[in-house]
């Protein structure tokens, strides 16, 4: 709640200019601009506020640049996309940044062979990855995936999750 006291030094949280702040337009990486239309940010700034965390513009270009490139990126590739576009966004800042969207529920990460590429698409479905190009594709199929998760936790694990990760080649490497 804006103005509540949070710690014994009194500080406020959310500060007063940022539970304030107007939308979209007052958007940093807006302001900053260099990226292309901007993803609604409000779940991002929602999810950050519930937990208490800063909506900074690093996160938020993060965001923005996922979604831009449209596609299971890389960290390197978001980079890429936000460089020069906001002060102080760096690799470290970046992976921490797509970590934390998908610890929040707003990304996913895929691992794909060597590289861990990241889906702007948050919602469950599965993915075709090339063995040789490494190409990720969304895959939407239904797969019945409760008696895995059953037995995991017959095995005495504390599942919450999984998906289907086809690995093969491409139409393009299979050509």
């Amino acid at each position: 709640m804006p103005g509540e006291t949070t710690s014994k030094y009194q500080r406020t949280w959310p500060p007063a200019e940022e539970a304030a702040a107007p939308p979209a337009a007052a958007d940093p990486v807006a302001v900053a601009g260099g990226l292309g239309a901007m993803p609604d940010s409000a779940p991002l700034r929602a999810a950050l506020r519930s937990r208490g965390m800063r909506v900074t513009p690093q996160r938020l270009a993060v965001h923005s640049a996922l979604h831009d490139l449209g596609r299971h990126s890389t960290a390197e590739e978001v980079l890429e996309r936000v460089h020069g576009t906001v002060p102080g966004v760096s690799l470290p800042t970046v992976y921490a940044a797509l970590d934390l969207l998908t610890d929040l529920g707003l990304a996913l990460r895929v691992h794909a062979g060597r590289a861990i590429r990241y889906d702007p698409r948050s919602e469950a479905h599965h993915h075709l990855v090339c063995t040789s190009c490494g190409a990720v594709t969304d895959l939407d199929a239904d797969v019945e995936l409760g008696p895995a998760l059953d037995r995991a936790r017959a095995l005495g694990a504390e599942a919450s999750g999984a998906e289907v990760v086809v690995r093969g080649l491409c139409a393009d490497c299979a050509a």
